[in-house]
């Protein structure tokens, strides 16, 4: 990759659009991207000539991996959270009595 080669951060500003989206519209991300966004990131990535950096891409990876071995990262997939105690019934009824 060359010195001046556009960053993910320089085709998010283009697109007006955040480094997370732009990220994810290009990555092929599990989360949905309005294709509207999507458009306009590819359109931005490719009028920049932005490639991807798979090196870094590769040593980000390691570094996340090693992280949730570690325990320092959750792992990516966290089961959906419980009720927040005042959405429970039982709790919404005892306050109601109180």
């Amino acid at each position: 990759m060359s010195q001046n080669a556009p960053t993910l951060a320089q085709v998010a500003a283009h697109a007006g659009v955040s480094l997370a989206t732009a990220s994810r519209a290009l990555n092929g991300s599990t989360r949905k991207v309005n294709p509207e966004l999507q458009e306009r990131v590819l359109a931005s990535a490719s009028a920049l000539g932005y490639s991807a950096n798979v090196q870094a891409q590769a040593v980000a990876a390691v570094a996340r991996a090693t992280a949730e071995v570690l325990g320092e990262l959750p792992p990516r997939r966290q089961p959906p959270k419980a009720d927040p105690p005042l959405r429970r019934p039982e709790v919404r009824a005892r306050l109601a009595r109180s």
